[in-house]
């Protein structure tokens, strides 16, 4: 796992402005065992309160290294946290948060501002060997026309950002997830180690043999016409 606090230093200026929350090992053991409405969480829920007001708006919280997800508070939130309390719930129903402190692959939470993300303008580069080896739209049910025709000039974009962000790279071979703004510009929204269990997405697999670098996107759907015999 890459934990946002390991690159944010480095990038913050591509990035949402981050406030970073370190948990005490009593903290820790508090999220992973105690009931959220005992005494104990008051301190923390505070500390959560604290965080979202420094940020404008409502927060979006992580737990550095990864997302929560798998709370069903998350989805019905859709990722918005108002409040302390409502960052504590959602974080205490995400195992993959919980297992994350669990195993120590971060001790700290991480709020953001909320955004509304639009998701034909999410992409995931690959970079490998410290150079730009591909990258792909985010979400593949969709197919979005206005992309295509951007394809050249939002792969030139990318490159660019790439060659002023590859210094400051964690690791020489890194997944970065981007979300392009209305002006143009590519903001970093997270980055994952290189192979699996990170989604190769439409390059299908971790193996090497892929297209010359530029940008791969979902075709457009096969349209049929005419009298078309189906047989089973």
């Amino acid at each position: 796992m890459i934990c946002v606090s390991d690159w944010y230093l480095a990038l913050a200026s591509y990035t949402f402005p981050t406030v970073f929350i370190q948990l005490t090992d009593m903290e820790i053991n508090c999220l992973l065992t105690a009931d959220s409405t005992t005494r104990d969480t008051a301190p923390i829920i505070a500390k959560l309160e604290r965080a979202a007001r420094i940020l404008p708006g409502n927060s979006f919280l992580h737990a550095d290294c990864c997302a929560p997800t798998d709370s069903m508070l998350y989805a019905k939130r859709k990722g918005s946290v108002n409040a302390g309390k409502t960052g504590w719930d959602i974080l205490r129903g995400s195992e993959k948060a919980k297992s994350a402190f669990k195993n120590g692959a971060t001790r700290r939470v991480a709020l953001h501002p909320y955004r509304r993300m639009d998701r034909s303008r999410e992409f995931r580069m690959f970079v490998k060997d410290g150079g730009l080896a591909a990258m792909c739209q985010r979400y593949l049910n969709d197919y979005y026309l206005r992309i295509h025709k951007r394809r050249q000039e939002i792969w030139r974009t990318a490159t660019r950002f790439h060659a002023e962000i590859a210094a400051f790279l964690p690791e020489p071979e890194v997944v970065v997830d981007v979300y392009m703004t209305s002006a143009g510009e590519l903001m970093i929204i997270d980055m994952n180690a290189w192979g699996a269990p990170t989604d190769p997405l439409l390059m299908r697999d971790w193996s090497g043999d892929w297209p010359t670098p530029g940008l791969e996107l979902v075709t457009k759907p096969v349209k049929l016409k005419g009298d078309v015999s189906v047989s089973f």
